[in-house]
């Protein structure tokens, strides 16, 4: 505010976008190996007092640093170019020598069960060719007989009939509660009648 009021609003204003762009531009440039930034000092009683030629002035000197820093920036990009294209083209052969050995490998995988499943067959067809049949795998000796166990056989049917008559058993007993009790009853009725 008060330097708008100082030097006249539109003019400060312009001189101090002009210092601005012009520190930005030297601040950027290419060459610049310092880490520190360009800084000025400004005395606003002088900057803003001498009106538009010192702000023509400044903006003619900023157009010419940033053409010279333009040019720079291309010669930098012609030098870098063959380096890049240099990188490219070993990134692209790297791509495709890649992609042949994966094919490769591929292949041997593939050769490799092909091989494998033709020897497992071969293996197989030579065992025995004079009977027309072929036998895949070779069959194994029995430890103990084939047959049923007699004894054991003959101690579950026992057992099983055993538990068949005891339950027969029981089950009658309990269906046909009445046949002590009838015989109960037919003595009371002898002893009634007489």
């Amino acid at each position: 505010e008060s330097l708008r009021a100082a030097s006249g609003g539109a003019a400060a204003n312009d001189q101090l976008a002009a210092l601005i762009l012009t520190l930005r531009a030297f601040n950027s440039s290419a060459d610049n190996k310092s880490t520190l930034p360009l800084q000025l000092q400004v005395n606003t009683d002088t900057v803003f007092s001498n009106g538009g030629a010192d702000t023509e002035r400044q903006v003619e000197n900023l157009q010419a640093a940033l053409q010279i820093q333009a040019e720079k920036t291309e010669t930098a990009l012609v030098e870098i170019e063959p380096q890049i294209l240099a990188v490219q083209r070993e990134r692209q052969e790297a791509q495709a020598t890649e992609s042949l050995l994966v094919r490769n490998v591929e292949l041997a995988k593939d050769t490799h069960t092909a091989l494998a499943r033709t020897v497992e067959e071969k293996r197989i067809t030579s065992q025995d060719t004079n009977t027309g049949a072929s036998l895949a795998s070779r069959s194994a000796v029995p430890t103990s007989p084939i047959g049923p166990r007699k004894t054991l056989n003959a101690l579950a049917a026992f057992l099983g009939v055993s538990f068949l008559v005891v339950l027969i058993i029981i089950l009658v007993t309990w269906w046909n509660p009445g046949a002590d009790s009838t015989h109960d009853s037919s003595e009371e009725i002898d002893s009634t009648t007489n």
